[in-house]
């Protein structure tokens, strides 16, 4: 089934990058990054300045996937954008809300299914400034984890349902992947397979030979342009 494609992001985004995902089938939703920062505690700010040296990034974008439960559409999957489809999407549009792969500290928030809500959404965004109040003990117990995936994980803990880890392949699976999550480092757009292919030797180790090669495959089947699109939003 042909869905609609839509890409969540804020002002950073270069004209002739939106212009390159509108011509890939993409609609572009720009979001109000500015709203998700004032929303978030002063001790959230005060925690990500302590772990500087560890944490990578404004600290905030993770949040900005919120917007996703104000789109009008009665389900929704949700794709973090270092994630690489490989096979049809379409059983987990037979999940409600909301369906995700078990990771700290309930599930990975990488993908997700789940059904958008203006009343859902207006709750996630009001209670952001009560989350370091809520959740505090999860982000100091665990630091380098994203931030918005224990806000997420412990605001629907009651409700989530858990897929199968095919849905959000980490390295964990061996074969029938569905979508591929370069969750962690390096990213396979940081370097040129020629001429930097000894600095995988590490990817190589986290995820297993078998998968890794299979992770390399996926990539480099990819366009030069797509590749330029995944460095440039990630």
């Amino acid at each position: 089934m042909n869905r609609p494609k839509i890409c969540l992001t804020d002002s950073a985004i270069a004209k002739e990058n939106e212009n390159a995902l509108q011509n890939l089938g993409w609609q572009i939703v720009s979001v109000d990054a500015g709203l998700i920062k004032k929303q978030l505690p002063e001790a959230y700010w005060q925690w990500l300045n302590h772990l500087a040296k560890h944490v990578k990034g404004p600290g905030y974008t993770g949040f900005l996937k919120i917007y996703a439960w104000a789109l009008p559409f009665q389900k929704c999957v949700f794709l973090d954008a270092d994630t690489l489809v490989v096979n049809p999407l379409d059983p987990l549009f037979a999940f409600g809300e909301l369906a995700a792969v078990r990771d700290y500290p309930v599930f990975n928030s990488g993908v997700m299914t789940f059904c958008p809500n203006r009343n859902t959404y207006d709750l996630l965004i009001t209670n952001l400034e009560k989350m370091w109040l809520l959740f505090s003990q999860d982000y100091i117990g665990c630091p380098w984890r994203d931030s918005d995936q224990i806000y997420l994980s412990r605001m629907f803990e009651q409700v989530y349902v858990e897929l199968a880890p095919q849905y959000n392949d980490m390295g964990r699976q061996s074969c029938n992947s569905i979508i591929v999550h370069f969750n962690s480092e390096p990213k396979p757009w940081v370097y040129d397979f020629t001429s930097d292919i000894f600095k995988w030797i590490p990817f190589y180790h986290r995820y297993g030979f078998r998968r890794s090669g299979a992770f390399l495959k996926f990539w480099r089947g990819m366009s030069q342009k797509e590749r330029e699109i995944y460095k440039t939003l990630t």
